[in-house]
């Protein structure tokens, strides 16, 4: 049974101890789940199918999690919400101790479910710091470059301000395919498109600043 995040999360504020216990079972849960392995991209393509499409959509954020992080861990393992997989991923990253290889698991599992921005984050993660646990961000870069490059043109299609910035950047660099500076500029401004009207959303900065760099 689908249980709506509003009614999941209907509970007092969690003690630190839940935060460790929430940790706990994300890591007991995901520990033995190749998903860590694949690609973003596979696992977009491959556990998502329409699975999105009947699963209630739930408005939950970082701070949901951090006010009761078993109730969110609960939404995201038992009733399988990606909007909950990914809150518990970003606060995971930005706590105050951060749970770097949880985040990544819970990253990866939300863009199983169909998040985009799982897909795109996860995919940050294994180009921008190596961690160990993590086999994918510990690839040379040019092994990983092709798997972050479809990551982040998947995560643009599914309309991730983020995705379509890091895509951008991708053809602006050259990492993963040859330098593009028109496919670069048009991702770069899909990122705005998609962040208006908050031309202030950090994507749209983001990508902002690297036009203004590209001939």
């Amino acid at each position: 049974m689908i249980r709506a995040l509003a009614v999941v999360l209907a509970t007092t504020p969690a003690a630190a101890q839940d935060l460790a216990s929430a940790v706990t079972r994300l890591e007991a849960a995901l520990a033995a789940d190749p998903i860590i392995a694949s690609c973003p991209a596979d696992i977009y393509r491959s556990r998502q199918v329409l699975l999105d499409r009947f699963l209630p959509k739930t408005d939950v954020g970082p701070e949901d999690c951090r006010s009761d992080p078993t109730a969110c861990v609960t939404a995201c393992l038992d009733t399988a919400s990606g909007e909950a997989c990914l809150a518990m991923a970003i606060m995971l990253e930005v706590d105050d101790t951060p749970h770097l290889l949880p985040a990544r698991h819970a990253h990866a599992l939300a863009c199983a479910l169909g998040e985009a921005g799982g897909c795109t984050n996860r995919a940050a993660g294994i180009r921008n710091r190596p961690l160990p646990g993590d086999a994918l961000s510990l690839q040379p870069f040019h092994e990983k470059a092709p798997c972050l490059l479809e990551s982040f043109t998947l995560a643009c299609k599914g309309e991730d301000s983020w995705g379509c910035a890091m895509l951008g950047q991708a053809y602006h660099l050259g990492d993963g395919t040859p330098p593009d500076s028109v496919l670069a500029r048009r991702h770069y401004q899909a990122a705005c498109d998609l962040a208006a009207p908050d031309m202030d959303f950090p994507a749209c900065t983001f990508a902002r600043e690297a036009l203004a760099t590209l001939p």
